[in-house]
């Protein structure tokens, strides 16, 4: 699902406008990724938790060009779900 397909589905079930809607949508997510650069989580209760996770340097190999290469540390956005979603997702 796209975020136009997202907004239009919170515009049809909520009845305010796409452009509102969209505008919502895009700036919570500015409003998540700022919060992740801080190094800060995002809890949402019910959703799930978006964080951060550093990864270690590590030596990977790059089979077509047949060298081996360091990869450097990094960091990565992680999101765990929700009991709630979980139990929805397997049952």
């Amino acid at each position: 699902m796209t975020r136009k397909e997202l907004s239009i589905k919170v515009s049809l079930r909520t009845g305010l406008d796409i452009g509102v809607v969209d505008t919502i949508i895009r700036v919570s997510n500015e409003e998540i990724v700022t919060t992740l650069k801080k190094g800060d989580a995002v809890y949402l209760r019910g959703f799930g938790t978006f964080k951060v996770a550093q990864r270690n340097a590590k030596k990977v190999q790059d089979i077509t060009r047949k060298n081996t290469f360091t990869m450097p540390a990094h960091k990565v956005a992680k999101w765990k779900p929700s009991e709630k979603i979980k139990v929805i997702l397997n049952n």
